[in-house]
């Protein structure tokens, strides 16, 4: 009987392990699927920023209170600009009205607006994505372009865990950009706070 029991032993470990690997091989694949997304998307809007910051801007803009973010369609999608972590060698473009579908993609706008304030970005903690979010620093720069090519700079302000439930805490911050995503076991999230230093000009 003991034999027997050894036996059992160890071939649950051997499944346990099979299981650990195939779901890391997975969750790699997925990584490595998402970040190839990103990068085709974001070269695709630079290109059309680039085509927007080289057209003749209009000698008066309109009031702030008018004025919204632009958006474009990109490949059956809408993109709102270029978000840059220069600390972790990250830009991703980001997506317009978030959903899980496109998480899978890019991070997303999911509330606030560039030009108004109060900008929440969620992304997936794939590496390509938000993954290393927990390795930036109070006083780090934070960029972030939109579709008309202006150009905004940012600096983290702190970083917080917060439970899953605290969407107000997230939404009403109070601060300009507040960029987030899940930890590994979905329970809780990593958000990073920053306030609004200057806008920029090339």
């Amino acid at each position: 009987m003991p034999k027997k029991s050894g036996i059992v032993l160890v071939l649950v470990g051997a499944v346990l392990i099979l299981s650990a690997l195939l779901l890391y091989l997975f969750n790699a694949n997925e990584d490595k699927k998402a970040g190839e997304a990103a990068s085709s998307a974001l070269e695709a809007v630079q290109t059309v920023i680039s085509e927007k910051t080289a057209e003749e801007q209009p000698s008066s803009a309109p009031a702030e209170e008018e004025r919204e973010d632009p958006v474009v369609f990109i490949d059956g999608y809408e993109y709102v600009g270029v978000l840059e972590l220069p600390t972790l060698g990250l830009k991703l473009p980001i997506m317009d009205n978030w959903n899980y579908q496109k998480l899978e993609l890019a991070p997303c706008r999911q509330f606030g607006s560039f030009t108004a304030g109060g900008l929440v970005i969620a992304g997936h903690n794939y590496q390509s994505h938000f993954a290393r979010l927990t390795e930036l620093e109070s006083g780090q720069p934070v960029l972030f372009t939109n579709m008309n090519g202006e150009k905004a700079l940012y600096a983290v302000e702190k970083l917080s865990t917060l439970a899953s439930t605290a969407v107000d805490e997230v939404q009403n911050s109070g601060y300009d950009l507040v960029l987030y995503t899940c930890t590994y076991d979905g329970k809780r999230r990593v958000t990073v706070f920053c306030s609004r230093q200057e806008v920029l000009t090339e």
